[in-house]
């Protein structure tokens, strides 16, 4: 784009092309209007949408999420639903986007990250905001009322202090449907947390990808 005249730069695809915050390069040209309003919505447009960029495309960047919480450590177990015996992860991370608890669930379960994911919690639901294309995008048709998971945070749903534990469940694969619950065992603050995810403990492989 930086060696296109102004009057061409309508024409030039690489003039509309953005980055969002999980790496995916997306054209604001081409994109659905459904994709644009729930981009919108969420805060994820730049303010330069509606025109062609004249430098690098890379810097046309959507905003980033807030910043987690310092010092929040939270411990979840996660359980495949309806397998018996049952199959479980336990994980420790730090606050960070459900966008990026989702990569934790996929390594930590052994998925491959190849099908559509999202959470439910309570009776809100949250996906990526770039949605999905393909064969798992035809289950997902219609359904616009999801927040963004790039966008929302652990500390935004999980209470501070409960006597119970809080969960939420995990989908992974429209189509074959893998359901998780997600609950969350404990969460404290620690002066010296580790910003590096782990697992802590686990019984069973999970099912083969299809």
């Amino acid at each position: 784009p930086e060696f296109t005249v102004r009057s061409r730069l309508m024409n030039n695809p690489l003039a509309w092309m953005m980055e969002l915050p999980s790496g995916m390069v997306i054209s604001l040209q081409d994109m659905p209007e459904d994709l644009r309003d729930k981009l919108d919505a969420a805060g994820l447009l730049p303010d330069n949408a509606d025109e062609p960029s004249v430098g690098d495309w890379r810097e046309r960047k959507v905003r980033p999420p807030r910043e987690p919480q310092a010092g929040l450590v939270y411990t979840l177990k996660i359980t495949l639903n309806h397998s018996k015996p049952p199959i479980w992860r336990r994980v420790q991370l730090p606050d960070c986007t459900l966008e990026k608890l989702h990569y934790v669930i996929q390594y930590a379960m052994g998925w491959d990250n190849c099908h559509l994911h999202e959470f439910v919690v309570g009776e809100r639901r949250f996906q990526p905001a770039t949605g999905g294309f393909g064969v798992d995008a035809m289950w997902n048709m219609g359904v616009d009322d999801s927040e963004p998971t790039e966008e929302t945070m652990l500390s935004d749903l999980v209470p501070g202090s409960s006597k119970k534990p809080f969960r939420f469940h995990y989908m992974y694969d429209f189509g074959d449907g893998w359901e998780h619950t997600v609950v969350v065992e404990s969460v404290e603050h620690q002066e010296t947390a580790s910003a590096v995810p782990c697992c802590v403990a686990g019984k069973r492989a999970s099912p083969p990808e299809a």
